[in-house]
């Protein structure tokens, strides 16, 4: 019986994590602005033109990157918000976010490891 409870109780959970983080979690480009959601939750907003660089951040011994972009703050100041994790799209969907971003702000420094396979 306690087996058939724990499945109960488990499996609903994976499953809405799973539909969470696979459906919910996204990248989104709109009026100069970009933005990520994460299971379904609406992160922090960035207008393009505030945004000064892009880079990569090798975590977990290298075997994956996060991609960090800095962005310029209304008092002047630099910060770091994290934008995605390269794994986590397909090339050609990355390689659209980073040209995206490079033609709505052709100043931003976009690191050209980012660009290579």
């Amino acid at each position: 019986m306690r087996p058939l409870i724990f499945l109960a109780v488990t499996l609903p959970l994976v499953c809405l994590f799973w539909v969470g983080f696979s459906h919910g979690s996204y990248i989104t480009i709109d009026d100069k602005n970009v933005y990520g959601t994460v299971f379904f939750i609406r992160g922090r907003v960035t207008p393009i033109s505030d945004i000064v660089s892009i880079r990569r951040n090798p975590i977990f011994a290298g075997l994956m990157a996060e991609v960090l972009m800095k962005v310029r703050r209304k008092d002047g100041t630099i910060a770091e918000r994290g934008l995605a994790n390269k794994p986590g799209l397909t090339e050609g969907d990355f390689m659209r976010l980073l040209e995206t971003i490079r033609s709505a702000n052709p100043k931003v420094a976009i690191d050209q490891e980012l660009f290579a396979k």
